[in-house]
């Protein structure tokens, strides 16, 4: 990770908070500015020591250092098509573009204090940083809100922590759709697995942890993950080597086979499609996700190929059960309800 260098979407925050400054909660301020000064202040407190907290109870996960974040940045920034002229404000407002960074920031460096419940701390992470982060807590609170919805549950424990927040918050004049912007994220940070993320030389030397080799193994099966706007597609390619898909994977207190987990990824991977295309839909839709596998020979030629194809087909399989959601509308209650009335 490193601040020379800038990303996408991050070129288009440091144009427009720029030339559209008047479309920022205070003009005043160069948001592209503080921005950088976040993610250097992350960068040096919180980033490096994420690896050394992961690697607890003799368990190691993929990589959450400081190349994650800025891998979500830029599959966030190929799902709106930030390379492409006039990104922002055809899909995403200006004010957006700082959100939705700041939150992708955020996003996993509660890791930090520990992996469970580790999305819930971008807000304390935004309070140790002072005025750095600006001194409105309300702001901070509405960025945390929109990090921190990229897993976990509700207070109440349901899934649905984007349909929880706020369909549109405003800040002075500048208005965000945090719905949008924690969908966007969220969506980024489940198709942005590579084998980046694998620690290839400790697992071919056996040196990582039982409880995690299939996640290891799994992140250097990805080869290719890529959004495609145009196509409203994922994507995806497997190339797994022959012995690696013959051979058992340490799992938690179990083990599995490879192929195994790519498919619960992939059913994983639908159910995130469906569930964030309902809240991103004006700036990025997703109707399917195309996988290749390819099970490889030494000489890495494909022994077999194996296509996928996870998308919405023929006719829905059942209707929603509109008795079992609304019992008060049943005949019979109704009735009971009515004669009170009469």
């Amino acid at each position: 990770m490193t601040l020379a260098h800038l990303l996408p979407l991050e070129a288009c925050l440091k144009e427009v908070s720029a030339s559209s400054r008047n479309e920022f909660p205070t003009p005043q301020i160069d948001y592209f500015q503080r921005y950088r000064s976040v993610k250097e202040w992350l960068i040096n407190n919180v980033y490096k020591h994420i690896g050394a907290t992961l690697a607890t109870d003799g368990g190691i996960y993929t990589d959450h250092g400081p190349d994650h974040f800025d891998q979500v940045i830029v599959y966030a920034g190929l799902m709106i098509g930030a390379e492409e002229p006039k990104c922002v404000p055809d899909r995403l407002k200006p004010y957006e573009v700082y959100v939705l960074l700041m939150a992708i920031l955020l996003h996993d460096a509660g890791n930090v204090y520990g992996r469970i419940g580790h999305e819930k701390k971008a807000f304390k992470l935004l309070s140790e940083m002072g005025a750095l982060a600006g001194d409105d807590n309300v702001q901070k609170k509405d960025i945390a809100d929109v990090a921190q919805a990229h897993g976990g549950e509700t207070p109440t424990g349901d899934k649905d922590t984007i349909g929880i927040l706020k369909e549109h918050s405003r800040h002075a004049t500048a208005s965000f759709r945090a719905q949008v912007l924690a969908a966007l994220l969220r969506f980024a940070d489940e198709v942005c697995e590579n084998r980046g993320r694998g620690a290839r030389v400790l697992l071919d030397g056996g040196a990582i942890s039982k409880k995690s080799e299939v996640y290891h193994a799994y992140a250097e099966s990805v080869t290719t993950a890529w959004p495609d706007r145009g196509a409203k597609t994922i994507d995806i390619k497997y190339d797994i080597p022959i012995n690696r898909a013959t051979r058992l994977w340490g799992k938690g207190d179990g083990e599995t086979y490879l192929i195994d987990e790519i498919l619960l990824r992939l059913e994983k991977m639908d159910l995130e499609r469906k569930y964030c295309t309902r809240f991103m839909f004006p700036v990025f839709r997703v109707d399917r996700i195309d996988v290749t596998i390819n099970i490889n020979g030494e000489d890495m030629t494909p022994i077999q190929t194996h296509p996928i194809r996870l998308e919405e087909s023929g006719y829905p399989s059942s209707p929603e059960n509109l008795a079992k959601r609304y019992p008060h509308l049943l005949g019979q209650t109704l009735h009971k309800c009515l004669q009170t009335k009469i």
